[in-house]
C-alpha cells in the first residue's frame, strides 16, 4: 500500500473522491462527442452569421436559435475538455499546484453540462411534440439526432461521474479517531449495500473499519488509491511467494535429448528427518481436520454415494441418543460424516459444536487412542479454497 495517499480535488470549499489527475478519459471522450456533435450541428447552417437550417422549411426561428445555440456551446464545451485534458496530465500525482487551474476548468464544464442539457431537452421538445424535425431532410434530421443523443450522453455522463465524486464528509477535518472510524463502517456498508444488519454483522463492520482507520491515520482516500494499493499488495504478495528463482540443470538424458526447464522452476531443499517426521504427522491428523467440515464436504467428495453411504453407517441418526455433548448438530448428519472421514467411533468425540456464529467456529474434541492423544479440532471457513482436501 502507498504510505501516503493521493490529494483528492479540492472544489466548491469540499474534497472530493478524485484527484486533478483523474479526468484524462472521461475528458478526452467528452471532447471527442462534443466535436462531432458541434461539427454536425454546424454544418446544418447556411452560414455562421446567418442562422438558418439547411433543408429545413417553415421552421421557427427559435428553434434554429437554439440548434445554432447548441453547436456554438459544443465548440466551447469541446476546448474546456481539451483543456482539462491537457492540464490534468501536467506533474506527478502529488504536485497538485500544476494541475491547480482543473477546478477552474471544472466550473466552467458543470455549467455548460447543465445549459447543454436544458437546451437540448428545449430542442427535443421541438422536434418530439411539436414535430418540427418533419420539415427537415432527411440528412438534416439523422445528424440533429445524433447531435442531441451526444449531448445528453456528455451531460448525463459529467453530472452522473460528479455524483460518484461526491464525499458527503468532504467538508470535514477528522479531529478524533472515532469520527474517522464511523466513516469508514458507513462506506463499507455502501460498498456492501448493507442497510438493515445484525448484531454480529455491524461487529464485523465496526472492527473491519477499525482496522483501515488506524492504518490510514486520517488520510484523504481517492479510488485510485484503493485500485493502486491492492495492484500493489497482489504483486508484493505474488513476488513473496514465489520467491527468489534459481537456475536449475539437470544432467543429460541418455538418448540425448535437452530438457526445457521453466522460467518459474525454483530448488527446493531436501527435507530433513524432522521436518519428513513433521509432514507425516500433519498428513495423519488432516483427516481430523478435515472432518469438521462435515456433510457438506462429505457430499462435494462423493456426490452420488453420500446420502446412501451415511444412512447405511447410522439409520437412526436422527432419532437416537449419541454419546458426548454435541451442540447444534440438528439430524447429526454433520457427526456421522465426521465420524466417517475421521475414522473415530462415536465414543471418542467428547464435545462437538456444529453450528457456526461469529467468533464460536465449528469444532470437536476427540480422543485418539492409537496416538494417545486429545485432538481439537477447529473449522475456517465453509470455502473450499480454505479446505486442503485435495
Amino acid at each position: 500500500m502507498f504510505v501516503g495517499s493521493m490529494p483528492p480535488l479540492q472544489w466548491l470549499g469540499r474534497k472530493w473522491r478524485t484527484g486533478s489527475d483523474d479526468f484524462l478519459p472521461s475528458s478526452l471522450l467528452s471532447f471527442s462527442l462534443l466535436s462531432v456533435s458541434a461539427a454536425l450541428t454546424l454544418t446544418r447552417f447556411a452560414g455562421l452569421v446567418e442562422i438558418k437550417l439547411k433543408d429545413c422549411v417553415d421552421v421557427p426561428q427559435g428553434f434554429e436559435r437554439c440548434v445554432y445555440a447548441i453547436g456554438i456551446m459544443n465548440s466551447v464545451s469541446a476546448l474546456l475538455y481539451l483543456a482539462t485534458a491537457v492540464i490534468s496530465c501536467r506533474g506527478t500525482p502529488f504536485q497538485v499546484s500544476k494541475r491547480r487551474h482543473v477546478s477552474t476548468l471544472l466550473y466552467f464544464t458543470s455549467l455548460f453540462a447543465v445549459a447543454s442539457l436544458i437546451l437540448c431537452s428545449i430542442v427535443t421538445k421541438y422536434a418530439v411534440y411539436d414535430d418540427y424535425f418533419s420539415r427537415c431532410g432527411v440528412l438534416s434530421k439523422r445528424l440533429m439526432y445524433v447531435s442531441l443523443v451526444f449531448n445528453f450522453f456528455v451531460s448525463v455522463l459529467h453530472i452522473f461521474s460528479m455524483i460518484l465524486a461526491y464525499d458527503p464528509v468532504g467538508n470535514r477535518s477528522w479531529r478524533s479517531a472515532e469520527d474517522y472510524e464511523v466513516m469508514w463502517s458507513k462506506r463499507f456498508r455502501l460498498m456492501c449495500c448493507c442497510c438493515f444488519s445484525s448484531k454480529d454483522e455491524e461487529d464485523v463492520f465496526r472492527d473491519a473499519a477499525r482496522t483501515l482507520a488506524a492504518f490510514f491515520q486520517g488520510y484523504d482516500l481517492v479510488p485510485s488509491d484503493v485500485f493502486a494499493g491492492m495492484i500493489l499488495l497482489h504483486d508484493a504478495q505474488r513476488q513473496a511467494l514465489l520467491g527468489p528463482l534459481e537456475s536449475l540443470e539437470y544432467p543429460p538424458a541418455c538418448d540425448g535429448y535437452e530438457e526445457r526447464i521453466s522460467s518459474q522452476a525454483c530448488k527446493f531443499p531436501v527435507l530433513s528427518d524432522a521436518q519428513r517426521r513433521c509432514v507425516f504427522e500433519l498428513q495423519y491428523y488432516s483427516r481430523f481436520f478435515m472432518a469438521t467440515y462435515g456433510c457438506l464436504l462429505y457430499t462435494h467428495m462423493h456426490f452420488c454415494t453420500s446420502l446412501p453411504t451415511l444412512c447405511c453407517r447410522d439409520p437412526c441418526m436422527c432419532c437416537r441418543r449419541h454419546a458426548g455433548v454435541h451442540r447444534g448438530a440438528g439430524c447429526y448428519c454433520d457427526l456421522t460424516a465426521a465420524l466417517k472421514m475421521n475414522g473415530l467411533s462415536e465414543e471418542d468425540v467428547i464435545f462437538a459444536n456444529w453450528k457456526s456464529n461469529l467468533f464460536h467456529p465449528v469444532f470437536y474434541v476427540a480422543v485418539v487412542e492409537e496416538k494417545d492423544s486429545v485432538v481439537v479440532a477447529i473449522r475456517g471457513t465453509l470455502s473450499f479454497a480454505d479446505c486442503p482436501w485435495m
